[in-house]
């Protein structure tokens, strides 16, 4: 029976935890908003993150909050206001506790909604940041920071220094990132092929480095006769260090929770599970922020513990028997249970992260098993190494003795991770549908109960296989019906909002065609990126150019150095000197895409997807003295045939070109278009209601950002509206799916 006093701390820990979130969700959504102007604020300096360029940034606290902090040495808006040589170097220079005056802007992250796009805005919240700040303008104030967090930076940058000192560039940013998660300057390749290899959490720093970190600790502390008080409030010292040196990275933080929890446990002999322990830690941290349950991170992190508490043993002990009995030569023996166990840790954290890796990677690597085979054992002697090197202080013969090891097995380290990556046993996969991980978890927890629950009884155990089974099944038969609608059904047009600027894409079957690649306020090849990951697309059958605009075109050469592109189609210029087109040429000239110039009256036939070129004509059309205005005026127009159904893709056509469309569609016995992308962003110089009251279309979509330009005009969506044409605005509501069926 619980007591009233018992139920009542339930009830008030949950009070408290609802308050927490209710009082977490207006300080990350409705505490700050986008300054429409530049504001006075007051800053201090937490840490540095990194130098550009034109920037430098910083973390800083904002009214007691932490944000993102970057400071502009180049002004893009008047050049006369750049950073001097001495005010760049002063701004470099910037150290924890430093109060600034700030000229800036608060910018909250925003989401584009387009498939596969990353929610900065909550990554930066599960961190604790609220938003970030542009600042033009600077000035130092004073220093107001903590003497304690002074001596940890202090610590850290005296780590840093040794560390630079005593081993080459690549060697020493990549001890960084394994001792302490630093990886700001560490070599691109490396980051690359440790991600392709599946070991980049080496650099992620986990609960492995803060045990091995107390396991030095601990190993002079057992030397000493202290009580188990002093021995844990001593450990618990250490784990906030090094959290703190970490940056508390949440992982390191997950296993510093865990490991005190444990401690507490362990020294008021209170038996608790590993299990427990884990809930227990995740109710922490999400109690001071709730967002953290968006940090990948976090998650995974989480998930390998749990997942190597769950199937570890098991796995360990089946290998341990079999090498025992089946092993004669002691060595050998040893040897192989030596990586057994490692084999065993590697396999058992997998289990339960691989569809969120899948998910969230789109790549799994054959290799992770073999590399985390030889890297696992080889990373933990670097982290043990390097731990007593930078912290302990030792003579300077040893010193130079343990870094000259160090150097060694960081380049081979470096050696083997680029041998592997060669290699390339990389399978790229598109997002797991939602039912199809849920399943898959169910028969891991059937498969945990199974071999791991006491209470259970024979019949019990025995419904519990018979389930399992049937749950196997039901996996891969969702696994084939999955596959094949993907090969069959998945058939759409998508409508990217990249801001002011345009990208579309149609995929029928096995065929993709994308038009126009271009935006003046966001990258569309990262865009496109980021969507491709997800949908497995890996290859352009034709890459559309409307017409040689930058908001059309400015991403189109990453597009074709990174995808297999077989042709390239569009209409000549307006005007031949067109700086963009001339950029065209030099680009294209490299790449092996065949190119395809068109002009009215065009057919193309692709799988089963029928273009056909409705502008422009052979006799290119005037509008006025401006070249602008007439590229704009003989935009590539395509009426795009699909399973009998018309899509209208428009270009930045003007109202006096719309006759000739018109006319056009009609030869063409087109004039049914279900679909159009209205042309030039839904601007009042186009899309005239002849054009609308012939078409009657059912969907109208425009992409446009409203800031560039005042696009769309309130005189083309009252005429939508007036012929009940349903309008989807890109920066309204994302990027737009339309089915093919």
């Amino acid at each position: 029976m619980i007591s009233n006093k018992v139920k009542f701390s339930y009830i008030l820990i949950i009070f408290i935890y609802i308050f927490n979130i209710i009082f977490n969700i207006y300080k990350y959504e409705y505490k700050y908003k986008t300054d429409s102007k530049y504001k006075k604020y007051q800053v201090i300096i937490v840490e540095k993150q990194k130098e550009e360029d034109n920037k430098i940034t910083y973390i800083a606290k904002l009214n007691n909050d932490k944000v993102i902090l970057n400071i502009y040495t180049k002004n893009k808006y008047d050049s006369k206001k750049d950073f001097s040589e001495n005010k760049i170097e002063e701004v470099k220079s910037y150290k924890y506790g430093d109060r600034l005056k700030i000229n800036g802007k608060i910018i909250i992250p925003e989401l584009l909604g387009n498939i596969g796009e990353f929610d900065y805005k909550k990554y930066l919240n599960s961190k604790e940041i609220v938003c970030a700040v542009n600042a033009y303008s600077v000035n130092y104030v004073d220093n107001v920071g903590n003497s304690f967090i002074k001596k940890i930076f202090a610590l850290r940058r005296y780590i840093e220094l040794k560390i630079d000192k005593n081993l080459e560039s690549k060697e020493a940013n990549l001890l960084k990132g394994m001792l302490y998660g630093d990886t700001k300057e560490l070599d691109y390749d490396i980051k690359h092929n440790f991600q392709n290899i599946g070991i980049s959490h080496i650099t992620a720093v986990s609960g492995a480095n803060l045990t091995i970190f107390l396991v030095v600790f601990t190993f002079v502390l057992n030397k000493t006769k202290i009580n188990n008080y002093i021995y844990v409030f001593i450990q618990l010292f250490l784990i906030s260090i090094f959290c703190l040196i970490c940056g508390f990275e949440l992982s390191v933080l997950r296993a510093g929770i865990m490991m005190f929890i444990l401690s507490i446990c362990k020294l008021k002999n209170i038996k608790i599970s590993i299990e427990k322990a884990l809930i227990l830690t995740l109710f922490i941290m999400l109690f001071f922020n709730p967002y953290r349950i968006f940090n990948i991170g976090m998650i995974l992190s989480f998930l390998a513990t749990t997942s190597i508490a769950m199937f570890y043993p098991k796995i360990y002990n089946f290998l341990e028997s079999k090498i025992y009995w089946n092993i004669k030569n002691k060595l050998l023996r040893k040897l192989l249970l030596k990586s057994s166990l490692i084999f065993s840790v590697t396999l058992s954290a997998n289990i339960l992260i691989l569809p969120v890796v899948i998910n969230t990677f789109n790549k799994f690597s054959f290799i992770f098993i073999i590399s985390n085979l030889f890297i696992s054992t080889l990373s933990s002697f670097i982290n043990l190494l390097g731990i007593i090197v930078t912290v302990f202080p030792l003579i300077p013969i040893l010193n130079t003795y343990i870094f000259f090891i160090l150097n060694i097995l960081l380049k081979l380290l470096i050696k083997i991770s680029y041998i592997l990556n060669k290699v390339n046993l990389n399978l790229s996969l598109r997002n797991i549908p939602f039912y199809i991980i849920f399943v898959y978890y169910l028969y891991f927890i059937l498969t945990y109960l199974k071999y791991n629950s006491k209470t259970l009884n024979s019949q019990n155990r025995l419904n519990i296989i018979k389930l399992r089974k049937s749950i196997f099944y039901l996996f891969i038969i969702l696994i084939c019906i999955w596959s094949i609608y993907m090969r069959l059904f998945d058939n759409y047009i998508y409508y990217f909002n990249v801001g002011q600027g345009e990208m579309c894409l149609v995929k029928k079957d096995n065929t993709v065609i994308m038009i126009d690649s271009g935006s003046i306020t966001n990258d569309t090849s990262y865009i496109f990126d980021l969507f491709a990951k997800k949908t497995g697309i890996d290859k352009i059958d034709i890459l559309v150019i409307s017409h040689f605009h930058t908001d059309h075109i400015n991403g189109i050469k990453d597009i074709i150095e990174k995808y297999k592109v077989e042709y390239i189609m569009y209409s000549y210029p307006y005007d031949f000197s067109n700086e963009e087109y001339l950029n065209f040429l030099s680009y294209i000239s490299e790449s092996d895409a065949k190119c395809i110039v068109v002009k009215s009256g065009d057919r193309i036939n692709i799988g089963k997807v029928y273009i056909n070129v409705i502008f422009p004509d052979i006799e290119y059309i005037t509008v006025g003295n401006n070249m602008d205005e007439n590229e704009n005026a003989n935009s590539l127009v395509l009426n795009i045939k699909v399973n009998n159904k018309n899509y209208l893709f428009l270009g930045d056509s003007v109202k006096e070109s719309e006759e000739n469309i018109l006319q056009n569609l009609y030869k063409a016995n087109e004039l049914n278009a279900q679909n159009i992308k209205i042309a030039h962003h839904g601007s009042k110089t186009s899309t005239s209601e002849l054009f609308i009251a012939a078409l009657k279309p059912k969907y109208a979509i425009i992409s446009a950002k409203k800031k560039a330009y005042n696009h769309p005009s309130d005189e083309v969506l009252n005429l939508l509206n007036k012929y009940r044409t349903k309008t989807y605005i890109t920066e309204k509501v994302g990027g737009i799916k339309f089915w093919i069926i």
